[in-house]
């Protein structure tokens, strides 16, 4: 499954009437079904599921009509499912209109890249890591306007220098921590006509010391430049923020900004030029990953030999695979639903139930599965997703939950697949296939293992309660 994200639409919120039967006994597809005359209430649960686990080559960075503000940074080492890298290519604008003779013999002071923690995070980020920042030499073709219209892919590359502008080491994410960070910085009050000292608190975010001959060049350039967002972005086109330590966990940043009345804001994440104007006055110059900058992660992936081996196999295994960013995803396939043909049965729930592989590390399941297909190179919510999006896809199902199966206590995905299952019954879909993919799976790194259709005991399985009409 190539090129394929899912494509997050303003959904309808429409709750399914669901009817829980009561259950005959369970009864194979056949004869025994389509014969009976009367009304009949009943129960399936032979259906042969088929899964695979498939890769894609990239996604799309950001979903059509749903502007992403979290971006994944890091080399996540999973004992797993093997390596993955985000790195990201970001534009800066300056934040309002500047005048260039209120810069002339300005001399910097330094330059800080601040970048805001965002909750998204996972796995194990309590460890040191470390952060390279480079400057873009090459001209970033992406643009706004492509990334809201869904496409850009997360493989795009371009040229940096070979010298970082700024390097943070061995820093640990303070993500969720309630401490905060204590600034003083001295700004020259143009009111009171003299320099003021100032001590801010602000929650924790990483800030990353920059090069001050890169600031210098900032502030000696000319008023187009500093002014237009286009001729800025010819002398200045961006950093690439480079991860350069391994981890078990992947820290999310904020990369955004809003931008009111002609200036932008976001005070934890942009690059902050301090220097004194030719009398000897501080002041503060801000650039800003404004709604007009690009935005763009790269993802690779390194998976392990087990991974790599089940994805290998074409007709099914016992375990399957899933990962967020450009990772993998499982392919489900039903194909004696058209059994049911012209039998006379309305569907009143028919529900896919997966069991998760139990892992020993700390690493916790995807909070959300979604069922998508392929469409065009890319993906859209399956209809019982879209149909249960409301309240968190309660009616839809995915999240992970306890159950007992013959004594033993597993966790198990749950999908409300009832529209699915009618329209292969009624025959006005096609395609008996579709896939089961992480939520939000271009901006986040979570992964999840289930049994897959060859295992002996924990195969996935579908159940239909239906009512027979004739």
């Amino acid at each position: 499954m190539k090129k394929l994200l899912i494509s997050t639409f303003a959904l309808v919120a429409i709750f399914f009437t669901i009817i829980q039967s009561s259950c005959n006994e369970t009864t194979s597809v056949g004869a025994d079904i389509l014969d009976q005359d009367q009304l009949n209430v009943a129960f399936i649960d032979t259906f042969r599921v088929e899964t695979n686990t498939v890769r894609e080559d990239s996604v799309i960075i950001q979903a059509p009509d749903f502007p992403q503000y979290s971006f994944p940074i890091g080399i996540m080492d999973d004992p797993i499912m093997g390596e993955a890298t985000s790195s990201m290519y970001v534009e800066f604008l300056p934040s309002s209109a500047i005048a260039p003779s209120t810069l002339a013999g300005a001399i910097v002071d330094s330059v800080v890249l601040s970048l805001k923690y965002d909750s998204t995070s996972y796995g194990n980020i309590t460890t040191p890591r470390s952060l390279e920042v480079y400057r873009i030499n090459q001209t970033v073709t992406a643009t706004p306007e492509n990334i809201i219209k869904g496409n850009v892919y997360s493989t795009a590359k371009y040229g940096v220098d070979a010298t970082p502008l700024g390097v943070k080491n061995n820093f640990i994410a303070r993500v969720g921590s309630k401490e905060e960070l204590t600034l003083t910085s001295s700004i020259y009050l143009d009111k009171e006509k003299k320099d003021s000292l100032f001590t801010t608190k602000t929650a924790t975010h990483l800030r990353i010391s920059l090069d001050k001959n890169f600031g210098t060049e900032i502030l000696a350039m000319d008023s187009a430049s500093l002014n237009t967002d286009s001729e800025f972005k010819k002398k200045f086109k961006g950093v690439w923020l480079k991860p350069t330590s391994k981890n078990q966990g992947m820290v999310n940043f904020f990369l955004n900004a809003t931008t009111a009345n002609g200036v932008s804001y976001n005070l934890l994440s942009n690059i902050t030029i301090y220097y004194k104007d030719k009398d000897g006055r501080r002041r503060a110059i801000i650039l800003f990953p404004d709604p007009d900058a690009v935005k763009l992660p790269n993802y690779k992936h390194n998976f392990s030999n087990q991974v790599i081996q089940s994805l290998a196999k074409t007709d099914g295994d016992t375990l399957n695979y899933l990962q967020g960013l450009a990772g993998t995803n499982m392919k489900v396939k039903i194909p004696n639903l058209k059994k049911l043909k012209n039998s006379g049965i309305i569907v009143n729930k028919a529900e896919l139930e997966c069991y998760l592989v139990p892992t020993k590390d700390d690493l916790a399941p995807t909070v959300q599965l979604l069922a998508v297909e392929a469409s065009n190179g890319r993906s859209l919510l399956k209809k019982d997703a879209e149909l249960g999006s409301s309240n968190r896809y309660a009616a839809f199902g995915g999240k992970p939950i306890i159950t007992t199966v013959n004594g033993v206590s597993l966790k198990k995905y749950s999908f409300n697949l009832s529209y699915f299952v009618q329209k292969e019954i009624d025959e006005i879909t096609k395609d008996d296939t579709f896939y089961l993919t992480t939520i939000a799976k271009n901006q986040r790194i979570d992964r999840t293992l289930i049994y897959g259709s060859k295992h002996p005991k924990y195969a996935p399985k579908l159940k239909i309660y239906y009512t027979k009409i004739k």
